[in-house]
This record gives C-alpha cells, structure tokens and sequence, in this order.
C-alpha cells in the first residue's frame, strides 16, 4: 500500500455500518439488503449449494460500498 501512495484505513464496524446502513435499522437482514440492491450481479451465496445469502460476503460489500463513498468523496473535494 506504500508502495503505492495509498493510505491505509482500517474503519471500525460501528463506523462503516453507520455510514452505510443509516436508517435501516442495521442487522444482517439490512446489510444483504443494501448488499443485493447496491451490487445487483452479486451472489451473496457463500456456496452454490447454499439456500440463503450469507451475512459475510453482504458485511465485504457493504464495506466495499464504505470505501467506495470515501475515494469518491475525496476525489470530488480535490
């Protein structure tokens, strides 16, 4: 990441679903939720077989979406 010039953020859960699940009411519901309907191409299922979208892979894009809001929002500031 240095390497590169990129800087490194590690945000906290409670600030990343702050920011992205506000108004939801959060929980895992929220997150697949915001996951489907931000990343319409995306399988949220954890294996092929799987029969519900797992929390986790929704969590690695609602956390994706974060990141993607503070590259952007700093790109329109410059």
């Amino acid at each position: 990441v240095k390497a590169l010039g990129l800087a490194l953020e590690l945000p906290l859960p409670r600030a990343w679903k702050r920011g992205v699940l506000a108004g939801t009411g959060g929980g895992r519901a929220a997150a697949v939720a915001y996951a489907a309907r931000r990343f319409p191409g995306a399988d949220l299922r954890a294996t092929p077989r799987a029969r519900k979208p797992s929390d986790g892979i929704a969590d690695a894009l609602c956390l994706a979406g974060y990141g993607r809001r503070l590259v952007v929002g700093r790109a329109a500031a410059v």
